[in-house]
């Protein structure tokens, strides 16, 4: 992800829900204590930014099939 787009919390967030490992990845629980969500940072992106981020993770897992 461009580090131009989006924030250094919500690049490690998102990276924190892609790893492929399940044991490695993070569950739903600790992802709601991510500093991302705790900082209800995702409030203030509009539907561009949004459809921008979908597009980018649809991207991500185009590019990575298991």
């Amino acid at each position: 992800m461009s580090s131009e787009l989006f924030s250094d919390e919500f690049q490690d967030f998102v990276a924190k829900c892609l790893i492929k490992d399940p044991k490695r990845r993070w569950s739903a629980e600790e992802l709601l204590e991510h500093p991302f969500v705790q900082a209800k940072s995702y409030v203030r992106l509009n539907e561009r930014e949004l459809d921008q981020i979908c597009n980018k993770v649809l991207h991500y897992f185009r590019a990575h099939p298991e």
